[in-house]
């Protein structure tokens, strides 16, 4: 019975031991100044905002996010007349050299954005999984 029962503690400290870390991702949420969108992003990403002024469609914000191991996800907003985005979504993953993108379209009432998310293919299932996941079920284009 002694010995079933060490076994039985041995193999639940090695489950322990060899279990895989899940690492906590803390996150923020990216809210445009302008109101034209949201999303969640890593704390540990950092961005920068870029505006174009489009003239008569008004402007276009490309906000670039840059994360650990080359992962990166760029958002490209701008008014919801650009006849290419109007009414089509898209949601495509290519697998190119050694990247991997994935390119989503999203529609809003005033906004329309494609987003890039972008990483090295060999560790482009972990960071669509940890990352860019969460990132497109948080985005909200207005």
């Amino acid at each position: 019975m002694k010995r079933i029962f060490a076994l039985g503690l041995v193999i639940a400290l090695l489950a322990v031991v060899v279990a895989p870390q899940v690492e906590a991702v803390s996150w923020r949420t990216y809210k445009d100044p302008k109101g034209r969108f949201s999303m969640k992003y890593p704390a540990d990403w950092d961005f920068s905002e870029i505006e174009v002024d489009l003239g008569e469609l008004g402007t276009s914000i490309t906000v670039v996010f840059e994360g650990p191991d080359d992962s990166t996800c760029a958002a490209i907003i701008t008014k919801n007349l650009v006849p290419f985005m109007k009414g089509k979504w898209l949601d495509e993953t290519d697998r190119e050299g050694d990247e991997t993108v994935r390119l989503i379209n999203f529609s809003g009432k005033k906004y329309a954005g494609i987003f890039t998310f972008t990483a090295p293919s060999n560790n482009f299932d972990s960071a669509n999984k940890n990352y860019f996941g969460p990132r497109i079920r948080s985005i909200k284009v207005n």
